[in-house]
């Protein structure tokens, strides 16, 4: 089997908080740069912390997903990361974040990206571009939830290659 690419987008809310966390970064970076005065490391600390957040959130970025017969990647900006190796099912869920917190995670600048919790899912990685696009996917070590552009595709995909 070759790799399958589906692509994602940034859309919706997601895209109005990329844009406006990188607006307040980057105003926050511009205003510090000049007002704020103090040892070097505090400028540094001051200067560098949401420089850091930024490109964390930007690196994190989901870009799309793989399918392969090494299961299942998440496309970054530099490198995969595996969600599965063997995907036991796939389902669209526009209802997945519904009851979801954060327990370690980014919720919105680039994507809702980490691990999430909730009663219907339990325990949950996310790599989510677009809310209104959810596909479920069941795992032997778990759940995760990602969002590609053409969900029947991938779903057709899955289906697929599971045979």
């Amino acid at each position: 089997m070759s790799e399958q690419v589906f692509p994602t987008r940034l859309a919706g809310a997601l895209r109005w908080l990329s844009i406006g966390g990188t607006l307040l970064m980057v105003l926050v970076i511009a205003i510090a740069a000049q007002h704020v005065t103090g040892p070097w490391w505090f400028r540094s600390l001051v200067l560098g912390g949401p420089s850091v957040v930024l490109l964390v959130c930007v690196l994190g970025w989901p870009r799309g997903y793989v399918l392969s017969r090494d299961g299942l990647h998440v496309q970054r900006l530099f490198g995969r990361t595996r969600i599965a190796q063997r995907i036991d099912s796939a389902a669209a869920d526009d209802d997945a974040f519904k009851g979801a917190w954060r327990v370690f995670a980014n919720g919105g600048v680039f994507g809702c990206v980490g691990w999430f919790r909730s009663r219907r899912l339990g325990p949950f990685r996310a790599w989510v571009t677009d809310l209104s696009a959810l596909v479920v996917v069941r795992h032997a070590a778990g759940c995760a939830v990602i969002s590609p552009l053409d969900r029947a595709a991938f779903l057709a995909a899955v289906s697929g290659h599971n045979r």
